[in-house]
């Protein structure tokens, strides 16, 4: 085990922290400046209160102590989230983005007894202390790890344009307008309630999210579990035996096609990947062919 010996400080002493002041109301689409909101996703605004290099967290929401961005020019803020910026000559912005990142959710969950954190509070940040390494350590640091960034951004571009030419061929083979070599001739078209069985569960049949588990015997999938015509099992809840015995006509089985019927409506999955029993809550349509 390598024995560093860095120096430490508070974040107070090396960065000022402060929260922006705009609302989610002012982002415009085509807006020219970067807005950042509590959600990874950077909104665009008309106007800018900042032109500094600054990382950013959320200060509440789902996002809590996951969501970090980092940024050198112009951009602005929402009113619940955290900027910190005017860095110290003891540590580069970009290094501190690293640290901030991988080290902030571990410090903000020592103020909850609970699985998730709701809200921060600026002397959560401002008493973290933070590992400095030499000015040129942290050049080293930063120059790798943005390598390795700027490999990722590359292949999620990649993944993305797989994504779009798999979108368009698609939909020239399932429309017809495409055919494959040696296939011709009309197709059949069916009545899909008349081949199929399409099911729900009726309303929620006295299932309430207190019975959504972390382990228990059976999947209970639901709309957020959508994910490129799969469902990602990896972030399904779980409920009972008792719960997925009550009605045999949604227990998912491979070959079942699945649609979203509440929230984001019209997500389709198709299940080929099924290992363990499943069920629905009441935002999915099963449908067997």
């Amino acid at each position: 085990m390598v024995n560093i010996k860095w120096k430490e400080a508070p974040v107070k002493d090396l960065v000022k922290i402060e929260t922006g002041s705009r609302n989610t109301e002012d982002k415009n689409d085509d807006g020219q400046y970067p807005f950042f909101v509590r959600s990874q996703t950077v909104e665009r605004i008309d106007s800018f209160h900042y032109d500094c290099e600054a990382v950013l967290t959320a200060g509440d929401g789902v996002g809590t102590g996951k969501v970090f961005h980092y940024i050198n020019g112009k951009f602005d803020a929402h009113q619940r989230v955290y900027v910190m910026s005017q860095f110290k000559q003891e540590v580069l912005g970009k290094y501190f983005y690293y640290w901030f990142s991988k080290n902030f959710y571990a410090e903000v969950a020592k103020y909850t007894a609970k699985s998730s954190v709701d809200s921060l509070r600026r002397q959560m940040i401002a008493g973290m202390v933070i590992s400095l390494p030499s000015a040129e350590e942290q050049e080293k640091i930063v120059g790798v790890l943005s390598d390795v960034d700027t490999l990722i951004t590359d292949l999620q571009k990649l993944i993305r344009k797989k994504k779009d030419i798999r979108q368009g061929t698609m939909q020239m083979l399932v429309t017809g307008k495409k055919r494959l070599d040696g296939f011709d001739g009309e197709w059949v078209k069916i009545n899909l309630s008349k081949n199929s069985k399409l099911k729900a569960r009726i309303g929620w049949q006295g299932l309430t999210t207190a019975e959504y588990l972390d382990e228990g015997y059976s999947y209970l999938i639901t709309g957020t579990d959508f994910k490129d015509g799969q469902i990602d099992w990896n972030g399904c809840h779980y409920v009972d035996y008792n719960r997925y015995e009550q009605d045999p006509n949604i227990q998912v089985s491979n070959g079942d096609l699945l649609l979203t019927k509440d929230g984001t409506i019209g997500k389709v999955a198709y299940v080929a990947d099924l290992t363990r029993p499943a069920t629905l809550n009441s935002g999915v349509f099963l449908v067997k062919p």
